[in-house]
């Protein structure tokens, strides 16, 4: 069998040149006899095309695009797209053949009733991605990691797995960065776990908030490469697929190497060159400053776009703006406006009030952004995750005004953006050593006395950052570091000072595991952290199920299971449940040991009302696994996997 690969970067809802640019990878593909090409998840809406999933005339128009593709494509084809109707939003694939076009979710209930295995829940059958026939070789297709991981547990056997994710870049998780990540073992284990052929299909370009770098692959079942894409450029690869092979390959290919600074600077050069060009834009208008921040925006915007399209705003005083200038000179920036300091200021003092350094910064934003709507710019911010959680100092959280912009560093603390100014002077020194040095690290935070240089600050800030965020560490926690008691109080307030400014600062691609945006807190919520005799943590998914089903044994449902003529099942042995007797299947396989002193019960039953509460509001699971009660919603449980009970 032999698969194409089509890595491409699209304009969404733009469906006539993207039914014809399909068609021309299609073209390729057919002249090197593919069997089946896979296009990426985002060829025709994007990661999500929002409240459009339910506007008529884009579903329309979208499957107008798709009837043109099943009459022009002379290849079978995966083309995955976003599915909307009248539920939430969903991953979705058709499959074009024979000028038909077949939704793989429809086809894959089918098929994977019976390639189900015994005892298998009916709940992860209905979720289980799907799996077709093609040329005679079973294929399946995962929309995301967990999908892909549902076929390595052997789940669901197929000969060949499409992976098609709908999730980008994420600078935290290396396996996004696809091909590259295969030389520091990602992947290996999932094509070996399902004793599949992995074909791994990522565009290349901004989508929304989200940034997909390529690297497209094809990694055989024991974890050799046949074939790879270049990660951040748009190709088209066919390659051949034995499914009887046993291997090695003959001639595997080395994968490339994985470098992490320049993957993250070419994904903040690739979301800033979208953002500009898929909106129409003429070109971009960056503020240069003489900091770090700025240098390192400046030279994102000419690397996205070139110099000629780039127009910089140049202030500051003394080294300052003697640095400003130099950067400017280095990018070969050739529109470049210079405010004078001293102007600026008295504007500020113009205006009253005692915040004028503040008022400054809103007038070269405002000015900023004055330039960029006469040119028809996109207005880029020096904003960087550092900067938008803390602001710069207590009496200074964020500036006065912002004008709309996009931050390329907006989810990169600034101890991240020191690496990206070290790398991007490799290939060549752009950023002066002074502006390299001027990192602004926020004040009034107790940082003054834990390092030594301002860059060993910046590192202890951004790591307690990094901890608060994406690991979700409190006072308590926080305390522990070098910061202690009193830095971390005031940390977290100035996180919560910041909300509102976030609220209205820029956008960002979204290049972390968990960005400032996901991480809000509500405005008006009072409540704050305190110190508390050890640390907390929430449960894991395997203690919250072992919980529930405890507090439903400790309530008789475990027993009246039973009673009920449900089929025994043997459970295997596991740590946290080493003697578990067997009882009704749908709940023993998880018991903990039934000999558990029963004062420990009642935590139990409260963690788990607690639990089933989470599950029952908004008929969260009736909406994903079923309909509404009046049956609008279909699915494989019309009135709902729960009942009002």
């Amino acid at each position: 069998m032999k698969v194409a690969i089509a890595q491409m970067n699209t304009t969404p809802g733009d469906f006539d040149a993207i039914v014809d640019k399909m068609c021309s990878y299609d073209t390729v593909a057919h002249a090197y006899g593919a069997d089946l090409i896979v296009f990426p998840s985002t060829v025709m809406m994007g990661c999500d095309p929002l409240s459009l999933a339910q506007c008529p005339g884009y579903v329309f128009d979208f499957s107008s695009a798709m009837g043109a593709l099943s009459e022009r494509l002379t290849t079978p084809a995966i083309v995955p797209f976003v599915s909307g109707g009248i539920g939430p939003s969903m991953p979705e694939a058709a499959l074009i053949r024979n000028g038909a076009v077949l939704p793989l979710s429809i086809a894959g209930t089918v098929s994977n009733a019976g390639q189900a295995k015994p005892g298998m829940a009916a709940s992860t059958l209905a979720g289980s991605p799907a799996v077709v026939s093609i040329a005679g070789v079973s294929v399946g297709v995962a929309y995301s990691f967990d999908e892909l991981e549902l076929f390595a547990s052997g789940s669901l056997p197929a000969d060949v797995v499409c992976f098609v994710p709908f999730e980008g870049y994420d600078v935290d998780e290396q396996a996004t960065c696809f091909a590259p990540s295969v030389s520091d073992g990602c992947f290996v284990g999932e094509a070996k776990g399902a004793d599949a052929w992995i074909v791994a299909a990522n565009a290349v370009g901004a989508f929304g908030d989200l940034a997909f770098v390529g690297g497209s692959f094809v990694m055989a079942p024991w974890g050799e490469l046949a074939a790879a894409s270049r990660c951040f450029a748009e190709d088209v690869f066919v390659c051949d697929i034995d499914v009887k092979d046993e291997g090695p390959l003959a001639n595997p290919v080395a994968p490339p190497a994985f470098d992490r600074e320049r993957i993250l600077w070419d994904a903040c050069v690739l979301a800033t060159r979208d953002r500009c060009d898929k909106q129409g834009l003429s070109g971009i208008a960056v503020v240069c400053d003489g900091s770090l921040s700025s240098s390192v925006t400046c030279a994102i915007a000419v690397d996205a776009v070139g110099p000629m399209r780039v127009h910089a705003l140049v202030c500051g005083t003394g080294e300052e703006l003697e640095d400003a200038r130099g950067v400017v000179r280095a990018l070969k920036i050739r529109d470049v406006d210079e405010l004078a300091a001293r102007d600026v200021e008295r504007a500020a003092a113009a205006l009253g009030g005692n915040e004028t350094e503040n008022l400054a910064r809103g007038l070269v934003e405002a000015r900023l952004g004055a330039w960029a709507r006469a040119g028809e710019l996109l207005t880029l911010s020096s904003a960087d995750k550092t900067e938008l959680a803390v602001g710069s100092s207590s009496f200074d959280p964020a500036p006065a005004a912002r004008a709309a912009a996009f931050a390329p560093l907006g989810d990169i603390y600034r101890s991240d953006a020191i690496r990206l100014a070290r790398y991007r002077n490799t290939v060549s020194p752009v950023i002066c050593p002074r502006a390299a040095q001027r990192l602004c690290v926020p004040t009034d935070l107790g940082l003054e006395g834990i390092a030594e240089t301002d860059e060993q600050c910046l590192s202890e800030l951004d790591a307690s950052l990094l901890a608060h965020f994406e690991h979700n560490y409190g006072l308590t926690e926080l305390a522990q570091g070098r910061l202690g008691e009193d830095g971390a109080a005031r940390l977290l307030e100035r996180v919560r000072a910041c909300e509102l400014a976030r609220r209205h600062g820029p956008l960002y691609p979204l290049l972390s595991s968990r960005s400032l945006s996901e991480a809000q807190v509500p405005l008006m919520d009072v409540w704050r952290d305190r110190m508390r005799p050890e640390p907390l943590r929430m449960p894991d998914e395997g203690e919250l199920t072992r919980a529930v089903v405890g507090a439903a044994h400790d309530l008789g449902v475990y027993d009246a299971a039973a009673k009920m003529g449900a089929p025994a099942h043997a459970p295997s042995p596991s740590p946290a449940a080493p003697n578990a007797p067997a009882s009704a299947s749908a709940v023993a396989f998880m018991a903990d040991d039934p000999g558990t002193p029963r004062a420990s019960m009642r935590s139990r039953v409260n963690e788990a009302l607690g639990y089933l509460q989470e599950l029952s509001d908004g008929k969260r699971m009736r909406e994903e696994l079923g309909g509404d009660k009046g049956g609008q919603g279909g699915g494989i449980w019309p009135d709902g996997f729960f009942s009002d009970n």
